[in-house]
């Protein structure tokens, strides 16, 4: 019953918003649609086909934060909810509960005791008070119990309306922490726990996370000169996309960062890792800070068949899925070597028009054409949106064509 009260209170202290510089918004980021060419050509155009029956539209959810560790310093474990009530709890439980399996093999760890429980948390003017059991104060090194604070601290800080903690153990208030003598701020805040915090973090996308069209790499940094550099490598460890981001805030003050993928260049849904870095000038590659994130790649088409290279024989059998930020037709055409066209079909019903569309079903059709022998040619993607469908999601692969 005592539960139920606090977090009864808690949704009504969340429902009234008020600024907090120092927390990283909760709500899911945002999307976004990009833009490409399609090459051009000219020929017999074959009459279009249509597409498979339209997924649902991802329901709204709401992005939570439970702070863990990595490399000694704090990290975000990222966690999705529908649930809009009594986040403050949710986020709380998610910490304890600690990190899943993709965070433990990318060496996410946590300083909170397994066995520490939730007993109550209430908000008041700003002031989030959590109250946990005495094992959350389990003996470890002066280090250790600093961290397991600043992930509290941390956990409760991210929403708008807490700006400060403060902590009991068995219902009891806490002025000096665990026998090591931590004395505690009235209230904890953020800037407590300046050490605890790395130069680089990455809110978005989590690890494990999915990155593709429509999203976006987001987080704080406190770089040099507040320039940052970004890569994405594919499952070989290729770069497919690079660039730099200004923070907006020179050397020793924290940023926020908010950088919009356009495309990635590969046709497959794989495996890949997003490296955020500094801009150092020593050149000293020991001095670089570089963060590395495993995600999943999920360009805008998923071709399953046929791979980059292979041959295709008329009627040319073509499998794909699509993950796309927007609702619109997809154009599939074949061009020879001089990107003639040889034959195309508009899949439509993929999507919900003008709506969110990821992960949709695998699509099959057949685009009869002809050639003489054995020829290179290229396969092409495109998906139109906008006013008009002026604006184009494109991809262009290799293939070889066969006559039969």
């Amino acid at each position: 019953m005592r539960m139920q009260i606090v977090l009864v209170a808690l949704v009504a202290a969340l429902s009234a918003s008020c600024g907090n510089p120092g927390a990283v918004p909760v709500s899911p980021p945002p999307g976004g649609a990009f833009s490409g060419t399609s090459s051009s050509g000219t020929g017999t155009v074959p009459p279009p086909t249509t597409g498979s029956v339209p997924p649902p539209v991802r329901p709204a959810r709401l992005t939570l934060q439970a702070w863990g560790v990595r490399d000694g310093q704090l990290w975000p474990m990222i966690r999705y909810t529908p649930v809009k009530l009594a986040v403050g709890g949710l986020a709380m439980r998610a910490l304890l509960h600690g990190p899943n399996a993709a965070e433990r093999t990318a060496g996410v760890s946590t300083g909170v005791p397994t066995t520490s429980r939730l007993l109550g948390l209430s908000i008041d003017h700003g002031i989030a008070t959590v109250d946990l059991s005495a094992e959350f104060a389990a003996a470890g090194s002066p280090a250790s119990e600093r961290m397991r604070l600043a992930q509290v601290v941390y956990t409760l800080t991210q929403f708008p309306t807490v700006h400060g903690v403060r902590l009991r153990l068995d219902g009891q208030p806490v002025s000096v922490f665990s026998g090591d003598g931590i004395v505690l701020p009235d209230p904890m805040t953020r800037r407590n726990f300046h050490d605890e915090t790395a130069a680089i973090v990455v809110t978005s996308p989590a690890i494990g996370g999915t990155l593709g069209p429509g999203t976006t790499i987001a987080g704080i940094a406190d770089v040099f000169e507040g320039r940052l550099l970004y890569r994405i490598l594919d499952g070989r460890g290729q770069s497919i996309v690079s660039g730099e981001y200004s923070v907006g805030c020179a050397t020793g003050c924290p940023g926020g960062f908010n950088i919009a993928i356009d495309q990635l260049e590969t046709s497959r849904a794989v495996a890949g890792t997003l490296v955020v870095t500094d801009s150092d000038p020593s050149g000293d590659p020991s001095r670089r800070v570089v963060v590395r994130v495993p995600i999943e790649l999920a360009p805008a088409f998923d071709v399953l068949s046929p791979v980059e290279g292979g041959t295709l024989t008329s009627p040319a059998t073509i499998r794909f899925a699509t993950n796309l930020p927007h609702g619109g037709p997809v154009e599939v055409r074949l061009f020879d070597s001089q990107f003639h066209l040889l034959g195309q079909r508009m899949v439509t019903g993929l999507c919900p028009e003008n709506g969110y569309c990821p992960n949709s079903s695998v699509v099959t059709i057949t685009i009869p054409f002809q050639v003489a022998g054995v020829v290179p040619g290229y396969l092409g993607f495109t998906a139109l949106h906008g006013s008009g469908g002026s604006e184009q999601d494109a991809l262009e692969m290799r293939v070889t064509l066969s006559g039969g």
